[in-house]
């Protein structure tokens, strides 16, 4: 459905069900991926992977509002608020994750001193 924002220029306008079929398969994509890098070892660091899931969120909530040419303002969450959420969450998670947990999560392991 196509609408008209208050400057007159065309947006898609967001319907319920447009968000919850969208935030269903967002959760169908990144609930597998999540699944999938839980160690079945030693433990991995929970940071960095919250980082790179919602930093990945972000994209795909973004693509998203970019293809439906969704409104960027509007009296409810918009497609590019959630979009934003994603990314914030994933900043602080990467600002709080330390150098040795990124490492590790790519498998180099601890940096050693000497």
């Amino acid at each position: 459905m196509v609408a008209r924002d208050n400057r007159g220029t065309r947006a898609a306008a967001w319907s319920m069900g447009a968000f919850r079929s969208f935030a269903l398969l967002l959760a169908a994509g990144l609930i597998p991926v999540a699944a999938l890098s839980m160690p079945h070892g030693p433990p991995l660091p929970l940071l960095p992977i919250v980082s790179l899931l919602a930093i990945a969120g972000s994209a795909a909530a973004a693509t998203m509002a970019w293809w439906t040419r969704a409104s960027r303002t509007g009296p409810a969450v918009t497609a590019w608020d959630v979009s934003g959420a994603f990314a914030f969450i994933g900043i602080a998670a990467g600002i709080m994750s330390g150098p040795d947990q990124v490492l590790m999560l790519f498998g180099f392991g601890p940096l050693k001193n000497g």
